[in-house]
Parts: structure tokens; sequence; C-alpha cells
């Protein structure tokens, strides 16, 4: 391979290679999502017709910096990730001679010091109202998963992860422990399919409600 190829045309072969390795079981089906959003929502728009002999530190720098900007430390730091990757693919290849990630500064910063807090009761009703009277929020299920975490408390994950069998049914107790964290769906309806699976969607908005009730009395409490 030439250094006048593209990064586009060796990222394909990169992703290849995850898609591999998370059928071996050496990487999670969470680290290759990360990784797809990010080759495409922003390492391909900003470097797909760079060819390797074009790359250097101060273009990637540059690159990682604007990202960081744009949208956040976390996904900088999956691009970062994503791009030393792909260099690194073109350095076996030997359309690259180094890798110019590994000289760029290193992504700093992006925790928040503000304490988490709960919704107030205003702020709830609020909340719902909203996503009740958009039609792309109930379209997308939105309500219900909104309902689903402020009455369990579980993060965002947990909530898409959680199948009908972790969910007891009894109203005076809590959905019964989530063994582990789904990966993230485009979608969120995925969620009401995935508890209503075999049982009903009349079981899951039963479920939400009771949800909502959970979440009204720990806003009054």
């Amino acid at each position: 391979m030439h250094a006048h190829r593209q990064l586009s045309a060796l990222s394909a072969l990169w992703y290849a290679a995850l898609l591999q390795k998370v059928e071996d079981g050496t990487r999670s089906t969470g680290t290759r999502d990360a990784y797809e959003r990010a080759l495409r929502n922003h390492v391909l728009p900003a470097l797909k017709e760079i060819r390797f002999g074009e790359f250097s530190v101060p273009l990637v720098d540059k690159v990682i910096k604007q990202i960081k900007k744009k949208v956040g430390v976390p996904t900088a730091q999956t691009s970062r990730s994503v791009i030393s990757g792909v260099c690194g693919l073109a350095v076996r290849h030997g359309a690259m001679e180094t890798n110019p990630v590994r000289e760029i500064e290193r992504i700093e910063g992006g925790k928040s010091k503000r304490n988490p807090r709960a919704l107030e009761a205003d702020e709830r009703r609020m909340w719902f109202e909203m996503l009740s009277s958009d039609p792309k929020a109930v379209e997308a299920d939105l309500f219900d998963l909104t309902v689903f975490m402020l009455g369990t408390g579980v993060r965002i994950g947990e909530t898409l992860g959680v199948i009908w069998e972790q969910v007891n049914s009894s109203p005076a107790r809590l959905p019964s422990h989530i063994r582990s964290s789904g990966p993230r769906a485009r979608d969120c309806s995925a969620l009401r399919r995935r508890l209503a699976r075999g049982s009903g969607c009349s079981k899951c908005r039963h479920g939400a409600s009771r949800c909502c009730a959970l979440a009204s009395s720990k806003g009054s409490g």
C-alpha cells in the first residue's frame, strides 16, 4: 500500500479487524459501537480525503482539538483511538513511517465538578409534558424510557439492557437487579420491544406507570 492512498481506503480494513476482535471476544460490543460512531460521525468527515503521505502531527492534533471543542472530551478521546488504530495499520502496511497520533498533546478535562442532583417535582412534570407533546419523543418511547430510569435509578446503559425476565411484577418491589449493561441502542424503542417480547406492550406500559408512581413518591419524600 502506498502513501497516496486515502484514510477512507484503510479505515474499512481497520473496522473489519475490529469486528473480528469482537467476534473473538477480545473487544466488547460497546467498544465496537463507540468506535463506529466516532469513525462515521467525526473521523471520516474530517480526514477521509487526506492521503497518508499528507498526515502530520499538527493536522491530527488540530482535528482532535476541534472534535473536543465541538463535541466533548470523551468523543475526542475515542476519535483519537480510532485515528491511531487506522494510522497504526497504515504503518504496518507501509503507507506511513510513523504514527502521528503518538506525538499529539494528551487530551485532558471533561470531568464535571458539579454534584449530581435529582429532579424536583415541577421539573419532572415539565419534562414529562415536553416528552408527551413531542411526536418524535413519543415515537421513540422516550417517555417510557425516562419513567423507567426515574422509577428505578438505573443508568441508561443498564436500562437499555433490561430484559423482561429481570423485572419483578410485584407492585411493592422494584425490578430485580440488572445483571449487565446492554449495547447502546440507536433507537430507544428497542427498550420497549425488549421488555414486551413475549408479554405484550400492555405489560410494559403497566410497568412504566408503576415506575412513574415510584418516581413521584421519591420526589415528594
